[in-house]
């Protein structure tokens, strides 16, 4: 029997805090955020954001949203931590920036572990460029596929999925569109890479997303669709729901 299970990511819950806390003052905690979205109906699952979602002990987060009647889907990484990503995280020109993000995607992998989940999103938006000849393209595609390499072979039973975007916060991603994200897992070499649709993102790389899933399926594995909406050729809509893939139960 196959049950469908969707989550959802908690930036969400934090909106429009009054109508859920009345008496809140300052911003919610992540296990509030975790308590409104429980009230979700049809709601199963959490998508957790690394490291900005994760602190303290990943085993107590995850005890206590168990006891929201909720699972954590897995962790999505945010590269933020260190102002200079901002010119790459995978792709940085300077190796200890590359490696920092690295070991910062390894911790992120054991969290997800540690509680519970076998999924890891990660979104590249840092690495890519923002005009003509910034960057050496050659050498830049060689450190994301390394990087994507060492943090796939980190551990082998973790799913990392792969989610592409055409642009933001740089002018023009590495990781674009299935296309050349497909390339990518395939010079990698990973049995447990994947990739992640986001529909807005699809929609405004100029893709039909059926076909790309159609694409994802024949050439690696679709680990996630997330379900959201998108102005134009800005990924300014709202986030809704992620859809968790199907587990047999």
């Amino acid at each position: 029997m196959t049950l469908s299970r969707f989550a959802t990511r908690l930036n969400s819950f934090s909106s429009a805090p009054q109508l859920f806390w009345p008496d809140l003052e300052g911003k919610p905690t992540i296990l509030q955020m975790a308590e409104r979205a429980a009230n979700a109906q049809g709601l199963t699952d959490l998508d957790l954001n690394f490291p900005d979602h994760v602190h303290g002990e990943p085993e107590v987060i995850a005890r206590r949203i168990g006891d929201l009647g909720l699972s954590i889907n897995g962790l999505a990484m945010r590269y933020y931590t260190n102002p200079a990503f901002k010119l790459g995280a995978f792709t940085h020109p300077d190796a200890s920036v590359r490696q920092e993000a690295i070991d910062l995607t390894k911790r992120g992998i054991d969290a997800a572990r540690a509680m519970g989940a076998d999924l890891m999103t990660i979104w590249l938006g840092q690495d890519g460029f923002d005009y003509s000849f910034q960057l050496d393209y050659a050498q830049a595609w060689d450190w994301e596929v390394a990087g994507i390499r060492t943090v796939a072979k980190h551990d082998p039973a973790c799913r990392i999925s792969i989610e592409y975007k055409p642009d933001e916060p740089r002018a023009h991603s590495l990781l674009r569109d299935a296309a050349t994200t497909l390339l990518a897992i395939a010079e990698a070499g990973a049995p447990n890479l994947g990739v992640t649709i986001d529909l807005a993102h699809a929609l405004y790389a100029g893709e039909q997303p059926a076909f790309a899933a159609h694409l994802i399926h024949r050439r690696s594995r679709p680990f996630g669709v997330h379900l959201n909406d998108g102005y134009a050729k800005r990924d300014d809509g709202a986030h809704g729901r992620s859809g968790a893939p199907a587990r047999d139960a």
